[in-house]
């Protein structure tokens, strides 16, 4: 049974999660998340609604910036995990070890289909800078 639990937002896996939001929506809250250990690695939940254009959308250019990272030999990789009919559930693994650089390397730059529609609404509210000085 996989030991999932909310992330806090002071630590490497918050920080990811955060990157995630250049992206996609993680949680009810910018920079909430969840994410359970596997072996030498963090695994970070990400759920989108297939159906809904914006959320299927927001998770293709996420798709395609990890993509981009595992050609890169990034250790990062996009894992299935099922779903229950509204809500498909994925995985992004990563080595605990590199959780900021992953993080620094989602936020370098928009991926090959650009940025995700949360990134308009973190930078709109200066919630890039606050992250980044931070």
């Amino acid at each position: 049974m996989k030991n999932i639990q909310a992330v806090d937002q002071n630590t490497p896996a918050g920080r990811a999660v955060f990157a995630l939001n250049y992206y996609i929506s993680t949680g009810d809250h910018v920079g909430e998340g969840v994410a359970y250990i596997k072996e030498k690695s963090t695994v970070l939940l990400v759920a989108h609604r297939p159906r809904e254009w914006e959320d299927k959308d927001n998770w293709e250019r996420l798709l395609a910036r990890i993509r981009e990272l595992e050609n890169e030999k990034f250790p990062c990789v996009a894992i299935h995990e099922g779903g229950d009919g509204e809500f498909t559930f994925w995985g992004i693994r990563v080595l605990t070890s590199e959780l900021d650089n992953f993080a620094a390397k989602i936020k370098e730059k928009p991926g090959p289909r650009g940025w995700g529609s949360m990134y308009t609404f973190l930078e709109r509210h200066g919630l890039l800078e606050a992250q980044n000085d931070g």
